[in-house]
């Protein structure tokens, strides 16, 4: 009773109004949440070629330990990035809930059929590039984690949020403890592409028991140069052979 009351006096005070046109109630309107743009075109993250769904192309594939990353839009967007930036930094958990529709939207929206005459070309390579077809596997969600520190000054895993709401609309299992942080680290938003991927080396772990012939979806907020989806996709891959793909909510 305490907590709601102190809810309803902090929302009579600071009311909920949308982060897109300032309406009241939620802070994503339906007529906001249909403003998102998707990603335009996905690309391979070590030389940005053209890809279907994000994975990486054939000159690429053989050095990564995951087949690709699909991003839902591009932080460029002004109103996806400063939801994200709220969500991540301003304590908005509330806005997993319409981010992790806007990641179900994109992949929906990335099922439209390929032309004909592309069809007749690629043959059953159509089908083994699509992000969509994968998700069919029905992977397990493996959160990015933070580390213990970053993890009790922010108060909240954003890519944890944003997984659980992934999960409930999707009916794909989700485990927030297999993969772990274990050192904290400088910011990655504050290094060079060469510094991340030092700044990120053996920062991972696995721990619990490993999943069993299940492919796995690692799910982040922002992508930029790959160094974190890289580091985690390399630690479970020492740990499963599972296929390994990744997800998240915009390009930067």
């Amino acid at each position: 009773m305490i907590k709601r009351l102190q809810k309803l006096s902090l929302d009579y005070l600071f009311p909920i109004t949308c982060l897109g046109c300032g309406r009241l109630r939620l802070w994503l309107c339906p007529a906001c949440f249909l403003r998102l743009p998707f990603k335009a075109g996905q690309l391979c993250l070590a030389c940005h070629s053209p890809s279907r769904s994000g994975e990486f192309c054939p000159t690429c594939a053989p050095e990564q330990d995951y087949e690709g990353a699909f991003a839902a839009g591009d932080y460029n967007d002004p109103l996806l990035s400063d939801l994200i930036k709220k969500f991540k930094f301003q304590g908005l958990k509330d806005l997993g809930r319409p981010l992790g529709a806007f990641l179900m939207a994109a992949i929906n929206a990335s099922q439209a059929p390929w032309p004909e005459f592309l069809k007749q070309i690629l043959g059953a390579a159509v089908r083994r590039q699509q992000f969509s077809d994968f998700l069919k596997t029905k992977p397990l969600i493996i959160p990015i984690p933070l580390s213990r520190s970053r993890l009790r000054r922010r108060g909240y895993n954003q890519a944890e949020i944003l997984a659980e709401n992934f999960s409930a609309l999707t009916g794909l299992a989700l485990r927030n403890d297999y993969l772990v942080r274990t050192k904290d680290r400088p910011p990655q938003s504050k290094l060079t592409a060469a510094q991340r991927q030092a700044n990120l080396h053996g920062c991972f772990a696995v721990q619990g028991q490993r999943p069993a012939k299940q492919n796995l979806l690692l799910l982040d907020d922002v992508v930029t140069t790959g160094a974190t989806l890289a580091e985690a996709a390399k630690t479970l891959r020492q740990d499963n052979n599972s296929r390994i793909w990744a997800l998240v909510l915009a390009r930067g």
